[in-house]
């Protein structure tokens, strides 16, 4: 077994059912049950396995395959539950576009913990929306929260601290790595700002924004790389560094060498002197989510620190 006492204060496993659905394949529940129960003393949070409605791609899914998806949910939790997994860790998640139905279910159940996901990729203010559209289905009259509540997928700032959430959790800015980004928290009076939104600074010499100034690694000013070289020695990560030069086209990299550029007569080559945040996208990933644990332990040590409540006049005040 896994010792994972020691490196966790407050444990949550999700089921990754949205990264396995989006490659298409599936998980074997009983194996997940299975693999909570081994772990159950140490975890403090499991959440049930959800379905993820219609394919993966641009298509979006038919109003039968959410239902489906959602009646699948419902099944897939009350079966945990039968398994002898406990009803006070077990996390069944209501889906953006589902149902209403579907929430109340779980609130007449009397299931404790339920998670929210308004899905990725919407704009803003279409996910503010259905958060409100929630409201009223988890929170009594005066607001307070008839459950405790987990935010699946919840980044902004101001939707963190719109609702009376429990806890929330994004993976969201690790993928950012792989685009040659790292999310950095701003600075405020010196010191960094976990509760302020964070931005996207590019670093890999394959960026679209390498000559932008501001926006990159390689046109922020003296004053402002030091900032940056401040947060990674923060968490012991390396710069890195790499030499550039070109070669013919159809020239065969060698150990440590990466193709930047292919125009027709000459290609860019990057050589990889040192490791580190600029030329090395899985250190990248690591260190985005160490930022998003980071946030996540400060805000939801944030929205612990006393019980809050959802201001209904907000919802109104929206439609005006």
């Amino acid at each position: 077994m896994i010792d994972l006492t020691d490196r966790y204060e407050w444990l949550m496993i999700d089921s990754g059912a949205y990264s396995v659905w989006s490659q298409n394949s599936t998980i074997n529940i009983d194996e997940y049950i299975a693999f909570l129960k081994e772990y159950e003393d140490v975890i403090d949070v499991m959440v049930s396995l959800d379905a993820i409605p219609g394919h993966p791609g641009p298509i979006p899914p038919t109003r039968t395959e959410v239902e489906e998806s959602a009646q699948v949910g419902w099944n897939n939790y009350l079966y945990m539950l039968d398994q002898g997994l406990p009803k006070s860790k077990l996390v069944p998640v209501f889906h953006f576009g589902e149902q209403f139905e579907w929430l109340q279910k779980y609130i007449d159940h009397g299931t404790p913990y339920i998670g929210l996901s308004p899905g990725p990729h919407r704009p803003q203010d279409i996910r503010r929306s259905w958060l409100d559209k929630c409201m009223p289905y988890v929170c009594d009259a005066d607001g307070n929260p008839l459950v405790k509540l987990h935010g699946f997928g919840v980044t902004a700032i101001s939707l963190i601290y719109r609702y009376p959430w429990k806890s929330v959790d994004s993976s969201s800015w690790v993928h950012a790595g792989s685009m040659g980004a790292i999310k950095i928290p701003p600075l405020k009076d010196g010191h960094w700002d976990w509760e302020g939104s964070p931005r996207a600074l590019s670093v890999s010499a394959r960026s679209s924004s390498y000559t932008v100034r501001g926006q990159h690694w390689k046109t922020l000013n003296d004053k402002q790389r030091e900032v940056i070289l401040r947060l990674l020695a923060l968490f012991d990560f390396p710069l890195g560094k790499s030499t550039f030069r070109t070669e013919p086209p159809g020239y065969i990299v060698a150990e440590n060498e990466v193709v930047i550029d292919r125009a027709d007569n000459e290609w860019k080559v990057e050589k990889f002197v040192e490791r580190g945040i600029i030329n090395y996208h899985p250190m990248r990933k690591y260190f985005n989510a160490i930022m998003t644990l980071t946030y996540n332990e400060k805000i939801n040590e944030k929205i612990n620190e006393k019980p809050h409540k959802f201001n209904f006049d907000k919802i109104v005040r929206s439609l005006l």
